[in-house]
């Protein structure tokens, strides 16, 4: 998937967490770190100037996927569909080498 791609999805996932009452404050609060963090990272490795291996992450950028998955698994009874999102977006980053 594409940066941008990823870019696009992170912000849809910010607008249904925004729209989402039913989700308590800790957890939404961890949720938003854990993208702001994803999207900074996607953001400073899309530079013209980084390089493959920059590119890759680094242990706190490794941390944000690692709490975005460790979400995954606190949604999935009480917000499957966004759970499936998250999932998604978690292996996009996997693929791409967060």
């Amino acid at each position: 998937m594409p940066i941008r791609s990823l870019r696009q999805t992170l912000a849809e996932l910010h607008d249904q967490l925004e729209a989402a009452s039913s989700i308590d404050g800790d957890d939404r609060d961890a949720l938003k770190q854990a993208m702001r963090d994803i999207a900074h990272s996607l953001d400073k490795n899309a530079s013209p100037s980084a390089t493959t291996a920059e590119a890759r992450a680094t242990s706190s950028e490794g941390g944000a996927l690692d709490r975005l998955e460790s979400l995954v698994e606190d949604f999935e009874a009480d917000h499957p569909l966004l759970s499936k999102q998250l999932a998604a977006l978690a292996a996009s980053l996997r693929n791409i080498g967060f």
